[in-house]
């Protein structure tokens, strides 16, 4: 998932000073303040002092902070600094890795007895000559946020969450980017980075000054929401249990497809291409129902335009129906069935005007 850097329309940060009123807030001032002084520290490549003890130390010190102001008695927090070593096949080669570091820290609620837990992934080394502020450092800032918020309340926990902190994701022999998990470890998730800008990646123009302001809140915000939101569904402890239907189906196809032909990334630049790649697809086939009915059946019994009139509602109602018994069982793809009974409507709603405008004159 890629969000795009529409900052204009971002909050602006909540201010460190706003904080007691903002109690179960991420606060964006705070974040801000993180990835300044982690940014500070400069380049960070595997088996550098700068990777291997400065930001492995900073981040130990941020973890203590967050530990002080923790809820000791709602939360079992576990802390790890990880000392790893092994191999993997990618792309056709071997890759070893040898005593790379990860700062791993896990929250458990203590009345859970759930076996299950939600993994939060980012790395803070870096490529060389870059300090590394928005790849991946922004990230590591809002996972430390976001920690520090859920632990520091009595935030409602089904799950178990852990924080990996990885420092060795750009080097390509130590890749431990999401791939890893998704091709070695068959863990589904979300693969988020910010696009704004992000031509400044792996080069020495990735600095703090680049990364808007409001970044920070509107990236906070939405992985603080996600991660209670996750961190309390059924599904994760099921991974395999997947909704899906024809709409989202057709989608998947889209999405290999591309991949297919070598253009996976082909809407990256060109964000509005999303619109036709994917959601035109999406109410084509949430449409093509009637069109096949209609097609089969000779005799309507009236005439075809009001035939389709009533056909066209009948399915719109089937999908509002569908759609509540949807949200009703928690099911999250609901909202692609929405859509279409959203966009049915609204054309429902133009035809309307535009007759009894007509029927006025």
């Amino acid at each position: 998932m890629a969000l795009s850097g529409h900052f204009n329309n971002f909050p602006e940060n909540i201010a460190i000073a706003e904080e007691m009123n903002n109690t179960d807030r991420f606060i964006g001032e705070r974040a801000e303040n993180v990835l300044m002084r982690l940014s500070k520290i400069g380049p960070k490549v595997v088996g550098t002092p700068a990777n291997e003890q400065s930001a492995v130390q900073f981040l130990l010190n941020e973890l203590s902070k967050i530990r002080e102001d923790a809820r000791h008695d709602i939360y079992i927090i576990q802390e790890d600094v990880q000392i790893a070593s092994g191999n993997y096949v990618l792309w056709e080669m071997v890759n070893i890795y040898q005593s790379i570091q990860n700062v791993v820290v896990k929250v458990t609620p203590r009345n859970s007895e759930s076996s299950s837990s939600l993994l939060l992934n980012s790395h803070y080394d870096t490529v060389p000559g870059s300090s590394g502020a928005g790849d991946s450092g922004l990230m590591i800032a809002v996972m430390l946020e976001t920690l520090r918020v859920i632990t520091k309340r009595e935030t409602n926990l089904k799950h178990s969450i852990v924080f990996l902190f990885n420092g060795a994701e750009e080097n390509p022999l130590q890749e431990t980017d999401y791939r890893i998990f998704r091709d070695f470890g068959h863990i589904p998730g979300l693969d988020m980075a910010h696009s704004f800008n992000g031509f400044v990646y792996h080069t020495k123009y990735d600095r703090f000054t680049t990364i808007p302001r409001r970044t920070y809140q509107r990236t906070g915000d939405n992985v603080l929401a996600l991660t209670k939101a996750l961190a309390n569904a059924l599904e994760l402890e099921d991974p395999s249990f997947v909704t899906i239907n024809c709409a989202l189906l057709m989608a998947v196809v889209v999405a290999i497809f591309l991949d297919a032909i070598g253009s996976p990334m082909s809407w990256f630049s060109k964000p509005w291409m999303i619109f036709g790649l994917y959601f035109c697809p999406i109410f084509f086939i949430l449409g093509i129902l009637p069109s096949i009915y209609l097609g089969h059946i000779k005799d309507y019994g009236l005439p075809l335009a009001y035939s389709i009139q009533l056909l066209m509602h009948s399915h719109c109602l089937l999908l509002t129906l569908l759609t509540i018994a949807m949200v009703s069982l928690g099911i999250r793809s609901a909202f692609l069935i929405m859509l279409g009974v959203a966009f049915y409507t609204l054309s429902v709603i133009l035809n309307i005007t535009a007759r009894f405008h007509k029927t006025s004159k």
